[in-house]
């Protein structure tokens, strides 16, 4: 019993330990560096954030899994997917975000 215990304690320590949302290499996802913005009006009318290098918009962003917000105004590296269909409107490439980190 002391050893289930044991290996319980040390399963959920790792699992605490780990960053859900770092970024681990996947060949399905590309991998984008910029600064994250929140959207206030669009013209193009999609993504609930935008991905900046060089004080130029370069992507519009959504997630179910990250909360962008919480990057607000950072540089970060963005891992995502391209959603179909865009851009549109004169917009940007509009990319499904996956996971996120602080550029160093």
């Amino acid at each position: 019993m002391k050893k289930l215990t044991v290996i319980a304690l040390v399963v959920v320590a790792l699992m605490i330990s780990c960053n859900t949302q770092g970024i681990v290499p996947n060949p399905d996802y590309i991998i984008v560096t910029g600064e994250i913005v929140k959207f206030e009006v669009t013209g193009f009318m999609y993504g609930t954030h935008g991905l900046y290098e060089n004080d130029t918009l370069r992507y519009a962003l959504t997630s179910d899994k990250v909360n962008l917000n919480s990057y607000n105004n950072e540089d970060v590296n963005v891992q995502c997917s391209i959603i179909n269909g865009y851009p549109v409107d004169c917009g940007p490439v509009y990319l499904k975000v996956v996971a996120i980190e602080l550029t160093e």
